[in-house]
């Protein structure tokens, strides 16, 4: 498994997690969602997870959902190429 893919497991995980409680995310499971996402270097991520975690005390269903969705469609998605990675490429 490449570690992409062991990442949106873990995200995954934690997400329906969270969800399947419907009742107030603890601290210790914010600050841990909060930091894979800091490590993520994804600012899509790290938006939906700083949605996820304003919106899940009064709607954790629809706030649960929308993490996930975004982690499988971030996760199933070609990773951005950066000019410099294709300069590389060229240059051998």
């Amino acid at each position: 498994m490449t570690v992409r893919a062991e990442v949106a497991a873990e995200f995954q995980a934690t997400a329906l997690a969270m969800q399947s409680r419907q009742r107030p995310v603890l601290i210790r499971d914010r600050l841990r969602l909060a930091m894979a996402g800091l490590g993520s270097g994804d600012e899509e991520l790290r938006a939906a997870i700083a949605r996820f975690l304003a919106d899940h005390d009064t709607a954790p269903a629809a706030a649960g959902a929308a993490l996930q969705e975004t982690i499988l469609r971030r996760c199933t998605a070609a990773p951005t190429r950066h000019a410099w990675q294709d300069r590389a490429d060229l240059d051998g």
